[in-house]
């Protein structure tokens, strides 16, 4: 299972955590990371499974809790 995680400068640590919880789930799992510098995508954070979209913050909304998209995973397997 491939999880990769699209963020902006801002949700790095937020990456970073949620990879962590995803191999603690699945440790088998493997976790990509894309870093996003252009100002741009400042507000970016989305996860993806395989190549489906699990989750993709909205801008001007906060970012949901590791346990919640750990769930939207868990329910797209």
């Amino acid at each position: 299972m491939l999880i990769t995680i699209a963020f902006g400068p801002d949700y790095e640590s937020n990456a970073h955590e949620l990879g962590s919880a995803v191999k603690s789930r699945w440790s088998t799992a493997d976790v990509s990371y894309i870093g996003l510098s252009s100002p741009e995508y400042s507000e970016k954070y989305q996860v993806q499974l395989e190549k489906d979209i699990v989750y993709s913050k909205r801008t001007g909304v906060s970012v949901e809790s590791v346990n919640s998209i750990v769930t939207k995973i868990e329910n797209k397997l």
